[in-house]
């Protein structure tokens, strides 16, 4: 991002009241995403790559920050817990160019921010992002021990295809955020939004 263009984002809080910053992911991003891929346990490396990861090799580094914005999004969350800003998650979109109407997600939140609502609130972020680039649905691949994503996917409606040895989700990506069903993880998803993207200060 040019310096003379406002970096922009939301601050919010966690149910627990935790301040959060959730921002476009950028090239200046790089060391925040190794540091948030250490806070990563074996098991959630696992769910969010689908096979054992030991180190994210540079390469894959840039490429994670830095989204085209047309094929390729990354929107980050940084949670500030003792006066310390912690790089928490990460969700992406990637288009397939056959289909510009589809793309496939995915959705990282290191384990000490788990089960705290980061997850849903940056998986709105994404789909209020898709929903203004034209995107109609969102293939989602999940391990099938990975039971926090499978339960927030069929919250939201999502339709299950048959694959081998993967879960696979057909999410519904819509404008109209009153369209997600009524369920607190719908809720969660029209919480965020309803969030008002601003120029975040230096």
């Amino acid at each position: 991002m040019a310096d003379d263009v406002p970096e922009r984002g939301v601050r919010t809080r966690l149910g627990d009241g935790t301040p959060a910053l959730i921002r476009d992911v950028g090239p200046q991003d790089a060391a925040a995403l190794a540091e948030g891929f250490d806070g990563l346990s074996r098991e959630s490396r696992l769910f969010r790559f689908l096979h054992a990861v030991e180190r994210l090799p540079p390469s894959d580094i840039d490429m994670f920050t830095r989204p085209d914005h047309v094929l390729h999004e990354a929107i980050g969350a940084i949670l500030i817990e003792g006066g310390r800003k912690q790089p928490a998650g990460i969700a992406h979109f990637f288009r397939g160019q056959a289909d510009e109407a589809r793309a496939e997600m995915s959705l990282a939140v290191i384990d000490a921010a788990q089960g705290r609502g980061l997850g849903s609130l940056l998986l709105g972020r994404l789909l209020k992002v898709a929903a203004a680039r034209g995107i109609a649905r969102f293939d989602a691949f999940v391990h099938s021990q990975n039971r926090a994503m499978i339960h927030m996917l069929l919250a939201l409606g999502a339709d299950e295809r048959p694959e081998v040895g993967l879960r696979v989700f057909v999410l519904a990506v819509h404008r109209d955020p009153e369209a997600y069903p009524a369920t607190p993880t719908g809720d969660a998803i029209r919480a965020a939004y309803a969030l008002e993207s601003a120029p975040l200060a230096a």
